[in-house]
C-alpha cells in the first residue's frame, strides 16, 4: 500500500515538474519578438537553394526572433490588404523596382505606413535602382524613383526608418545568374542592415 502511494506521489510530482518546465519553455517562446517581413522576391528568397538562406531567416537565427514572411510580386496590394496583429513587435518592408509597376498615390502610401508604424516600429528597405543592375529602362527607372520619393516622404512624416540597400562592389558576387536577385551572399548583406536596426529597438539580443 505504501509502495503504491509512493509511486502515485512520484508520478504526481513528475507531472508537476513537467508542467513547470513546459510552462517555462512556453513562456520563453511567447517572449520571442514577432517580426513581420513584407516584400517580393528578395523577401521570399527567390532562386536560393534553400529558404533558410533568405534574409528574414538569417535575421531570425541571429536575433532569436520569430519571422513571419508575407511575400508577393505586388507589394502595394499586400500593404493594402495585410493586417498587423497586436503580437507584432516590428515590421520590415522591402520595396523594389517591380513595385513601381503598381504606383500608389502619396495619400495611400501614408495610410498604409501609418497602419504599420502605429502598430510597431517599421523599417522600409529599398533595393537599388534598375540602372545599378545595368538595365536600360528609362520609363521604369523614372517610375521607381517616383515611388522611392513617395516612400521617403511618407516614412519621414510617420517616423518609419528608411534604409536604401546599396549595390556592393563587384555585384556579380552577390547576385544570382539573372543579375537581379540576391544570392546567399547578397541575402546576408540585407540581413546585416536589418540586424542593427532590430538591435536599436531592443529586439535582437544574439547578434
Amino acid at each position: 500500500m505504501r509502495a503504491s502511494r509512493r509511486a502515485s506521489l512520484a508520478a504526481t510530482l513528475g507531472c508537476a515538474i513537467a508542467n513547470i518546465i513546459g510552462g517555462t519553455a512556453n513562456a520563453a517562446q511567447a517572449r520571442e519578438p514577432i517580426v513581420v517581413f513584407m516584400g517580393a522576391s528578395e523577401t521570399a528568397g527567390y532562386g536560393l537553394p534553400r529558404k533558410d538562406l533568405s534574409f528574414p531567416s538569417i535575421v531570425a537565427r541571429r536575433c532569436g526572433i520569430i519571422a513571419r514572411v508575407s511575400a508577393t510580386p505586388n507589394v502595394p496590394t499586400l500593404l493594402r490588404k495585410l493586417s498587423v496583429t497586436s503580437s507584432t513587435t516590428a515590421t520590415v518592408l522591402t520595396l523594389s523596382f517591380i513595385d513601381a509597376y503598381v504606383p500608389a498615390p502619396v495619400g495611400a502610401l501614408r495610410r498604409w505606413l501609418r497602419r504599420y508604424t502605429n502598430a510597431a516600429p517599421t523599417l522600409v528597405l529599398t533595393t537599388p535602382l534598375v540602372s545599378a543592375f545595368g538595365t536600360r529602362a528609362p520609363t521604369l527607372l523614372s517610375m521607381q524613383r517616383q515611388l522611392y520619393r513617395r516612400v521617403a516622404s511618407a516614412a519621414k512624416t510617420l517616423h518609419a526608418t528608411l534604409l536604401p540597400i546599396g549595390m556592393p562592389a563587384h555585384p556579380a558576387r552577390y547576385l544570382q545568374r539573372d543579375g537581379i536577385h540576391p544570392n546567399a551572399r547578397g541575402a546576408r548583406i540585407i540581413a546585416h542592415l536589418v540586424i542593427p536596426w532590430l538591435r536599436s529597438k531592443g529586439l535582437c539580443d544574439r547578434a
